[in-house]
């Protein structure tokens, strides 16, 4: 041995060699066996002698198996292992192991294939191994617990590079039950039940999930974790064509391609869905997701479509069936899409219905409603080139949103918008019924279309109210339009400039039906605006209706240009106004903010303090440490900034 030609430099030294050597050959080694076998007789009896040698030792012995290349049809096989935790389900598949390895001659998986006639599970294992061979034609015909391919007693036996095609269940897993997969391929499997490729694997890691169907729910796997798994062209009658999972868990770094459902094309019910590719596939709701949580993700190329007369069709990129139900983080969602070509149905959410997007692009999607999003929220994410077959309705009914950059959207009724930009504008705004707030917002439109449109329409009765609000550089109609009565508009601190209209504020008036229409303007800067007719003069204010019997308008300290404005003008009420063309903004400044104001305008400390403001910001938000409060020193300035710059200084000289 090595270590005898060291010099023993002591007694002691040379003892405690001996007991380790005497401890060294008492030691029992099982090396394991290996055998090849070439025929169904010498494959069943190896596994037979093999099971009960390594379930009489209550653990692996080490044991390998080797199908040498070619075909095994094992139908007339019925295989029994006597030990008493196993006895039980083993006595109903073809062939069964028991903590022993099975495994092809090749690297190929499909030079050894093991096939039955449909009329039983091909194999059970208990804490066993298989790899490299192809399992095919097996059925589980009886029960929940399917698996007509493989099945397992626990999640300890795994199946690697291994095919399983052509399985199926009346229960659970057409193809795969309870096993952990590692760059296998799950192929053409039925369950009628959920899971058509896999069931309630607890890895599956790599390879492909392919063509397989289930009655109930994942058409390609149900309950099942994947990992770097390509999952094409499942499909499933209830939800999640690709992958279903009741109880949660996640996908991670998938492809999700062509797979078809009720609902949830791609995906769904997951709880972490993360960096996945979501392309191409098809549901009635939520073509590529449905009611699952996605981050650093695509959704792509995904349709919504109805699979027959009255389907209500719904998020042709993501669909939630309640409030935050279905989450996206940081992910693209583009392309998607609610076909038309069925009559009698509801087509809305083209990127999303009920969806709440936070972080994500959203762009280039299409429905006959709600392009881009119908439903939910949006938090951070950018909203951009998204389609209706009309001029409007792009993003529609959404509960809010929050510091989204928002452009080449025709339409939208958020509830409540929140420090966003709003440009390229082309359409009109139509304003829901109940409560809307829009609050530190920028509306943009510097490359108009020509068209002429209104800005803020309000077809509903309830309150909408601007606050901390830029609107600029838009061409319209008019910046505020009431077509119905029983409305109330609340424009508090906002700028107005730089926009071409005809009409700035149109119908805010007691109705023939004596129903009131009202418009409140407070702290508000409203200038620099032109008229369409006449573009070399402003147009600032123009209410439709000059006399104060025949207008509902509001004005509180507001600081408007002369420009189009009438002498004479009567209002409901009006205090603090301030008829001023040069509100002095901090115009070609290259901060972005070119209307904030400088420390010498006119709006400076005019405004009406409110208990809102109060801890409040600007239309900035908390930009910059936060140091833009919507008061200083007690006064609140007018439109949508407060300025912060300090007087300019003095120079002494002294000689």
């Amino acid at each position: 041995m090595r270590f005898m030609h060291r010099k023993i430099e002591s007694k002691a030294a040379y003892a405690c060699l001996a007991v380790s050597a005497v401890l060294f050959l008492r030691l029992p080694i099982f090396a394991g066996e290996t055998v090849t076998v070439d025929n169904v007789v010498s494959l069943t009896n190896e596994l037979d002698r093999l099971n009960r040698l390594n379930s009489a030792a209550g653990k692996n012995l080490g044991d390998t198996i080797i199908l040498k290349k070619g075909e095994y049809d094992v139908s007339s096989c019925r295989m029994l292992c006597d030990s008493a935790e196993t006895k039980y389900q083993m006595s109903t598949s073809h062939l069964a192991i028991a903590r022993v390895t099975l495994r092809g001659e090749t690297d190929n998986p499909r030079d050894t294939v093991i096939y039955g006639d449909r009329s039983e599970r091909i194999l059970y294992m208990f804490e066993g191994n298989v790899h490299d061979l192809t399992i095919s034609n097996g059925c589980r015909s009886v029960g929940n617990v399917g698996g007509g391919g493989v099945c397992a007693r626990n999640q300890v036996s795994t199946l690697s590079n291994v095919v399983v095609t052509c399985c199926s269940a009346k229960g659970n897993g057409g193809g795969a039950y309870y096993v952990n997969l590692c760059d296998c391929t799950v192929e053409k499997c039925t369950s009628d039940g959920g899971g058509g490729g896999v069931y309630y694997s607890y890895k599956v890691l790599g390879g492909k999930i392919l063509g397989n169907y289930a009655k109930t729910g994942g058409g390609g796997a149900c309950n099942s974790y994947l990992n770097d798994v390509l999952v094409a062209g499942n499909t499933t009658d209830g939800d999640g064509g690709g992958l279903k999972w009741n109880m949660g868990e996640c996908a991670v770094k998938c492809r999700f391609v062509g797979n078809t459902a009720k609902s949830g094309g791609g995906l769904s019910s997951v709880t972490n869905v993360y960096d996945c590719l979501i392309s191409n596939n098809v549901a009635v709701t939520g073509g590529g997701v449905a009611d699952s949580m996605v981050r650093k993700s695509e959704i792509v190329h995904n349709l919504a479509r109805a699979l027959s007369f009255g389907d209500a069709v719904k998020g042709g990129g993501c669909y939630g069936t309640g409030a935050g139900k279905c989450k996206v983080y940081d992910s693209l969602v583009a392309g998607n899409a609610c076909a038309l070509e069925v009559s009698g149905t509801t087509i809305t959410g083209g990127g999303g219905e009920t969806v709440y997007f936070y972080g994500s692009t959203i762009r280039d999607n299409f429905s006959k409603v709600g392009a881009s999003l119908h439903g939910g929220l949006a938090e951070d994410c950018i909203i951009s080139n998204n389609v209706t077959p009309s001029y409007y309705h792009n993003i529609r009914i959404t509960k809010s949103l929050t510091r989204c950059q928002i452009s080449k959207e025709s339409l939208t009724s958020p509830g409540a918008l929140t420090s966003c930009v709003v440009k390229d504008y082309d359409g009109r705004w139509e304003l829901p019924s109940g409560a809307n707030v829009y609050t530190n917002g920028v509306f943009e439109n510097p490359n108009p279309s020509g068209d002429t449109y209104r800005l803020f329409v309000n077809n509903a009765s309830g309150v909408f109210s601007l606050t901390n609000c830029l609107i600029y550089g838009n061409k319209v109609y008019s910046i505020l339009n009431k077509d119905k009565s029983g409305t109330r508009v609340n424009v508090v601190n906002c700028t107005i400039a730089d926009n071409t209209n005809s009409c700035m504020f149109a119908g805010f008036a007691v109705q023939k039906d004596g129903s009131v229409s009202e418009l409140c303007l407070k702290n508000t800067i409203i200038c620099r605006n032109k008229y369409f007719a006449n573009p070399a003069n402003d147009w600032n204010f123009w209410p439709q209706y000059g006399k104060a019997e025949e207008n509902n308008i509001y004005l509180e300290n507001c600081l408007i240009g002369t420009g189009g404005w009438l002498e004479g003008q009567q209002f409901k009420s009006c205090e603090g106004l301030i008829l001023e063309n040069d509100p002095k903004f901090m115009l070609g400044r290259g901060d972005g903010h070119p209307y904030s104001l400088k420390f010498v305008s006119p709006a400076r400390g005019k405004g009406t303090l409110e208990d809102w403001m109060l801890g409040s910001y600007d239309i900035r938000n908390d930009a910059d440490g936060g140091k833009y409060l919507r008061v200083r020193e007690g006064k609140v300035d007018l439109g949508a900034y407060q300025c912060w710059l300090e007087p300019a200084g003095m120079a002494i000289s002294i000689r």
